[in-house]
């Protein structure tokens, strides 16, 4: 019933933001994204490569915690993990890489991998919308001026980080589990590395959105980058909803009201629809080719 209520819960926000969408289609043409299909594929092309940075970041973080294996493997078993998003509850696109990740390691390790993935993609998503908001103007209502010093809070995010306080929330999880606590052997320098290729992956994924918003209205660097910031924020504020299968409805909310402080209320809906059918697109098709490599890989095993 609760899974129900959450799919019901998103369909009634998309919903909503169509119906405006409706009211206002004067505002709106199609026409757009036909006349400005260079920034399009630019956006497209933007979002593949993040969607491998992410794909990278997991492979990168199994590398220092010494749980080597084979590139392709780890890539093929993230991509088609994140299919598990998009089901009710958020604990599927973890249980759908552990099932498909190579057998002959330590499992609870590949979910403290998993873990650490989520933690940083989080906090560094956040971080990177901190920065940005020392480029917004107008202010944010009722913050003034004093959000600049908003990110002087980044520091305090690596904090968060510190390999030894992770391990030990996780270690408290395990022996409540009544299992046996691990022991990942990462230091400061390692985190610091990881946190820098997250605020990385993170500003090509913000571009995207950027690239794609400017097939719609008129950017400059500066709008660019905030456009970005919020595009992040809404992605991270998805991510960590409970109340959504894969942000849906949440993040295309987030998204038209911060959007719209910038640009007309129907344009900023419009887009954060487009936003979606675009990530979706993007991400099913990344999903499917490397469900068709390893499909390809199978049958010339099996030949």
């Amino acid at each position: 019933m609760l899974r129900i209520a959450r799919y019901f819960f998103s369909l009634f926000i998309l919903g909503f933001l169509i119906y405006y969408i409706c009211l206002n289609r004067e505002a709106v043409s199609v026409n757009e994204i036909i006349q400005h299909k260079k920034s399009v594929g630019a956006s497209i092309l933007s979002l593949m490569v993040s969607f491998l940075a992410g794909g990278f970041g997991w492979v990168l973080i199994l590398k220092k915690m010494g749980l080597e294996a084979p590139k392709a493997r780890t890539l093929r078993a993230w991509f088609l993990s994140q299919v598990g998003k998009y089901v009710p509850g958020k604990i599927w696109g973890t249980v759908s890489r552990l099932y498909l990740f190579q057998e002959n390691v330590n499992k609870v390790k590949v979910g403290y991998s998993i873990f650490l993935e989520m933690v940083l993609i989080n906090i560094t998503g956040f971080s990177l919308f901190l920065f940005s908001l020392i480029f917004w103007n107008p202010a944010i209502p009722g913050f003034g001026k004093k959000y600049i010093w908003s990110a002087a809070a980044i520091p305090f995010m690596l904090v968060l980080l510190h390999p030894s306080i992770m391990e030990k929330a996780v270690n408290v999880v395990l022996l409540r589990m009544k299992k046996d606590p691990i022991e990942v052997r990462l230091n400061s320098r390692q985190i610091v590395e990881l946190f820098l290729y997250y605020i990385f992956f993170w500003c090509i994924y913000g571009l995207s959105f950027g690239i794609l918003a400017s097939a719609f209205i008129e950017t400059n660097i500066r709008s660019l980058l905030i456009f970005s910031g919020i595009y992040v924020f809404s992605v991270v504020v998805g991510v960590v909803s409970v109340i959504s299968p894969g942000g849906l409805g949440v993040r295309e909310g987030v998204l038209s009201v911060l959007l719209s402080a910038y640009m007309p209320t129907h344009t900023a809906i419009y887009i954060s629809i487009v936003s979606r059918i675009w990530f979706t697109l993007v991400e099913l098709g990344m999903v499917l080719f490397f469900l068709l490599w390893r499909k390809q890989k199978s049958m010339k095993e099996a030949a």
